[in-house]
């Protein structure tokens, strides 16, 4: 078996073979903030994941730790992908193995069950009831229940996930301590003091002109045709105040079928379609505002990069994001609720609480550090694994 790039592993390092299926967005930061760092002399890590866009920034965040990726087709099926982590388990023999998201969890549950190796899940999806309907629905949840049973542990990344794991699966009550709450986030340093980029000059903008940004992928999950619809009713129903614009930052899901529908709705000179950026404090700090009109969330971590930067937030009051954002200055509109979220941005516009977000910045930095969350985990994985 090859691997592109593996140290010398020293005595007392805690080996972590971490399963990824999806990794972008909010997983993908989750590596960076948390398992990248991790101190090199006390951990060796290697990852199972599928080749992405964004596998090059993967590897820049684990530079120092020189790890081991296996990766394979980004279509690969469930079956290759449970083969895969079997044949990088037995062969790289780690501590513990630390899979990321559902799909990746129950993949990981049989290579660690055949294995014998101790496995944390940790769930960044939450559940909803098409997912169980009619008689698929009812082997899937079949199929679930016994895969949750599974890994020793499921880390939850918000209060929010775990209540509705439970929820969906009551089961998991019976042992309550598998079921472990670590909240999300973030590299506060990362975003608390950045120079803005300049966006508004590299693009050709009016200095007065608002923007609003818009980090999601174009899944119907973050609810991008909810605020193309809003901005729709905001340029043809009412005189703006300010020149309204706004950036998108990604390639990926549906991302010409989004484009296509704002063309069509005649709002081109309103939207600027941006590619991935792997840093965006520089970004954020040329915002008037950042945009999330989701539908649901597990613990995104936007709003907190947002709130640390001192930039205000217009969110909804779905699952997730509803938790992040309570007792915050941000602007909360009911999810799914075009006109609603329209005259969150009008009154923005018209009401800047960019001094209330400016004085809220400090606050925001110490609920969100990720570093007493990082070591949280980093102690779940080591007593996993019989270390100290």
């Amino acid at each position: 078996m090859s691997a592109q790039s593996k140290d010398v592993l020293q005595p007392g390092r805690l080996k972590i073979l971490i399963a990824v299926r999806h990794p972008v967005g909010g997983i993908r930061t989750f590596l960076r903030y948390v398992h990248a760092r991790l101190d090199p002399t006390r951990y060796e890590v290697s990852l199972v994941l599928p080749e992405s866009a964004e596998q090059e920034a993967i590897r820049s965040d684990f530079s120092a730790h020189l790890p081991a990726f296996f990766f394979v087709p980004s279509d690969t099926s469930l079956v290759r992908l449970v083969l895969r982590l079997l044949e990088v388990a037995r062969f790289q023999k780690p501590h513990v193995i630390h899979s990321q998201g559902l799909t990746a969890g129950v993949c990981a549950s049989v290579a660690a069950m055949l294995t014998r190796t101790p496995h944390v899940m940790t769930l960044h999806d939450v559940f909803l009831p098409p997912m169980f309907r009619g008689f698929t629905g009812y082997l899937k949840h079949l199929m679930l229940s016994l895969f949750l049973r599974l890994p020793q542990r499921i880390h939850c990344v918000s209060q929010d996930v775990r209540e509705n794991l439970l929820e969906f699966f009551p089961s998991q009550k019976k042992n309550g301590s598998r079921v472990v709450v670590i909240f999300n986030g973030i590299d506060v340093e990362r975003f608390a003091n950045v120079a803005p980029r300049g966006i508004r000059s590299q693009l050709g903008l009016m200095p007065d002109t608002f923007l609003l940004g818009f980090f999601g992928r174009f899944m119907s999950q973050k609810g991008f045709k909810y605020l193309v619809d809003a901005v729709a009713l905001l340029v043809k129903g009412s005189t703006l105040p300010r020149s309204l614009f706004v950036l998108t930052f990604s390639n990926d899901g549906f991302y010409r079928e989004e484009q296509a529908r704002v063309r069509e709705l005649g709002l081109e000179p309103y939207f600027r379609f941006l590619p991935f950026e792997p840093n965006i404090a520089p970004i954020l700090h040329d915002l008037d505002a950042v945009a999330i009109p989701s539908l649901w969330e597990a613990c995104p971590l936007v709003p907190m990069e947002a709130m640390v930067a001192g930039v205000p937030v217009i969110g909804t009051d779905c699952i997730g994001l509803r938790e992040v954002l309570a007792k915050t200055p941000s602007r909360i509109c009911p999810a799914k609720d075009s006109v609603a979220l329209a005259e969150a941005i009008q009154s923005e516009m018209l009401n800047s609480t960019k001094s209330e977000a400016a004085i809220f910045k400090q606050e925001a930095a110490g609920r969100f550090d990720v570093r007493e969350r990082a070591n949280e985990i980093e102690t779940l994985l080591r007593g996993l694994a019989g270390l100290s």
